[in-house]
């Protein structure tokens, strides 16, 4: 504490020469038997402490009326003063060592957290090694299974996709097939009147022959009847006259020729032609029949 005491006031209040002050307050304490650590570290101690400075400056009656008086009052105001200089130093200086002292411990403290540190983690690297193996086989394993999902997922869109390309191709395809069907009808419609038309012309020519011959009354028209009707029913088409069944070779030879024009003239496909072919000679559409006459 030598450097705390140098450090206080050397003089206080100016007393009179050849006055005695008693009781001034100039040694309040013992300082030399002062411990900063126990007075300031324990409440009852410097209670106890400050209770007895306070008595003894305290005590005694003093006359303010007389210089003296006034001066024993200045005197232990100023040993109070330099009594709180003291203990604001020691206790600084305590402050101080002790803040040097928990740098240190700070300090170690710190020195120990960082090696324990490094101890668990030259311990912990196997297990900590292993983990991230784990990991990482996981993650793999993870990864394989994704790509496997999103594999078979496009697997299932191409198939979908595909299966959607072939249901629109086959579509158009039948769609193509109605449509060469719907016009080979109106051909064949189309054909079939020409030839009711045809066959109708026939018959009705034959009845004007007929009646013709029925009403000559002359027997010059009589004779000549048989010649005139001769030329006449000559001269008429055949579509009066029943025909013949026609052999499996004109047959043929026909619906081979049917099958010709429907490929060329309709782009109708060969299985799809044949087809119809068979179902007319079948009677499976109606109004329409094959005409076999060569």
């Amino acid at each position: 504490m030598s450097s705390v005491l140098e450090n206080l006031p050397e003089a206080g209040p100016q007393i009179l020469e050849g006055e005695i002050v008693e009781g001034d307050g100039a040694e309040l304490v013992k300082k030399d038997e002062i411990k900063a650590a126990e007075i300031f570290s324990d409440r009852e101690k410097l209670t106890v402490l400050l209770g007895e400075v306070e008595k003894k400056v305290t005590k005694g009656k003093v006359d303010l009326k007389t210089a003296k008086g006034r001066g024993v009052i200045s005197s232990k105001a100023y040993s109070i003063a330099r009594l709180a200089t003291f203990f604001d130093a020691i206790g600084k200086e305590l402050v101080s060592e002790r803040k040097a002292a928990l740098s240190l411990i700070d300090k170690e403290r710190k020195y120990a957290q960082d090696e324990l540190k490094r101890i668990k983690g030259t311990v912990r690297k196997p297990l900590d090694d292993w983990e991230a193996e784990q990991k990482a086989e996981k993650e793999k394993a993870a990864a394989a299974a994704k790509y496997l999902a999103d594999w078979e997922e496009a697997l299932k869109d191409d198939v979908i996709w595909t299966s959607t390309q072939v249901f629109l191709k086959e579509k158009a395809e039948l769609e193509k097939m109605r449509e060469d069907l719907r016009v080979a009808q109106e051909r064949l419609d189309r054909d079939k009147e020409l030839l009711e038309e045809r066959k109708q012309t026939l018959m009705d020519v034959g009845a004007a022959v007929v009646q013709g011959a029925a009403a000559g009354a002359s027997s010059a028209a009589i004779q000549a009847e048989p010649q005139e009707t001769s030329k006449i029913a000559s001269q008429a088409p055949d579509a009066a006259v029943e025909p013949a069944a026609p052999d499996m070779d004109t047959k043929a030879m026909i619906h081979k020729e049917i099958l010709s024009d429907l490929i060329a003239k309709t782009g109708m496909s060969e299985s799809y032609a044949k087809t119809l072919i068979v179902r007319i000679c079948k009677g499976d559409i109606r109004h329409l029949t094959i005409n076999y006459e060569v």
